[in-house]
């Protein structure tokens, strides 16, 4: 029966148990659309790339296609592994759900250092009052005390 079962057990209907998963679970990458409606962020690359495979066809060389396609497209390290974690996920409901029995090797790439340069809050409102007053106004939209401030973004339009 479980073989028959995981030779006809699709992509889409391991997916279709994240969201619920996430929604139980309150994880942050569910968000709400304008519409009402919820989605998993960066879930629609996997969809594109796996979208009628059967799972037992998602092997670790599937995996590694999926990383070269989304190195070509210019996705960063970052973004591929979370997508790669979204889909090992799958597999680990799946596999609690028993509806497989194991699950491929998921590589997994380097990713680019944390960045730097960040500001405590206090240095922020030290920094800020050293500018001129038209310039206030841009720095502190969208900060707070439980918000950080990145030095590189005062800089990004200097040549």
């Amino acid at each position: 029966m479980l073989k028959r079962l995981r030779d006809c057990f699709r992509y889409g209907q391991m997916r279709d148990v994240l969201p619920a998963d996430y929604a139980a679970n309150r994880r942050k990458w569910l968000r709400q659309r304008k519409d009402g409606g919820f989605y998993v962020c960066n879930l629609p690359e996997l969809d594109k790339f796996f979208e009628g495979y059967r799972v037992i066809a998602i092997t670790t060389d599937a995996i590694r296609a999926f990383i070269q396609k989304r190195q070509a497209d210019g996705a960063a390290n970052g973004t591929t592994n979370r997508s790669l974690a979204l889909l090992r996920r799958m597999f680990h409901l799946a596999l609690q759900d028993g509806k497989l029995r194991d699950i491929p090797y998921f590589p997994m790439l380097k990713e680019a250092p944390p960045r730097k340069g960040f500001l405590e809050y206090s240095d922020f409102q030290r920094l800020r009052e050293q500018l001129p007053e038209y310039l206030r106004s841009i720095t502190t939209m969208g900060t707070s005390p439980a918000c950080a401030w990145v030095r590189s973004s005062a800089c990004a339009g200097r040549t």
